[in-house]
């Protein structure tokens, strides 16, 4: 979330241009600032803070980028938009544009990040019904790096992983893995307001850190 107070997104975009310069910040959406939030919608923050770097796709919304031998793909499900939402199920658009843009980048070489708004793999408050698992069953399918997602107010991340959402296994638990030998799913929602509890480490789990 970028927000968390009516009309937020001047004072945001004004922090993160003082803090964050050439290229600056690129901005995914989080359910605060979906369609009908009070806390500012994504294209606000979309004007104030554009795309600096070259982008494929629809900035802000569902879109991928290059930077050295790392592709980065920014995602949107279960986020409702103005218009036309990103949606990753069979036959699904936005699916086919995951996939295409995953693929490529795995034929060029390069490692590939997910990122999106809703974890699926969580030791937090929501779990995986607050999202889809069809995005993570993507990255686990087609061999994806690393997922970054936010929402739980909590840090935690998995060792790498393989298999599916609903039977996960574990491929590596020292650290040492070279690219698409696993998928490593990361939470990193301590940013947000009212930090909170995790829960009991389970063996997929490398780190989990929240208030207690």
């Amino acid at each position: 979330d970028l927000g968390y107070a009516p009309n937020s997104a001047g004072a945001f975009c004004e922090q993160t241009n003082a803090r964050i310069t050439g290229p600056g910040a690129l901005v995914l959406a989080g359910n605060h600032e979906e369609m009908g939030s009070e806390d500012g919608y994504i294209d606000q923050f979309a004007e104030c803070l554009p795309a600096e770097v070259p982008i494929t796709g629809t900035y802000a919304r569902e879109y991928f980028f290059d930077r050295g031998n790392v592709r980065t793909i920014l995602v949107s499900p279960d986020i409702e938009f103005i218009g036309p939402d990103s949606r990753y199920g069979p036959g699904d658009a936005g699916r086919t544009f995951l996939v295409n843009a995953i693929r490529d980048a795995k034929a060029k070489g390069m490692w590939t990040i997910v990122g999106m708004h809703h974890p699926c793999f969580t030791l937090g408050m929501h779990g995986c019904g607050d999202t889809t698992s069809a995005v993570s069953n993507i990255a686990l399918a087609e061999g994806v790096d690393l997922v970054f997602s936010g929402h739980e107010h909590n840090y935690m991340r998995t060792h790498p992983l393989a298999g599916s959402v609903e039977s996960p296994r574990v491929v590596d638990t020292d650290g040492d893995i070279t690219a698409g030998a696993g998928t490593v799913f990361t939470v990193v929602g301590n940013g947000g307001h009212n930090p909170r509890t995790v829960g009991a480490k389970t063996p997929l789990w490398a780190v989990a850190n929240g208030t207690n």
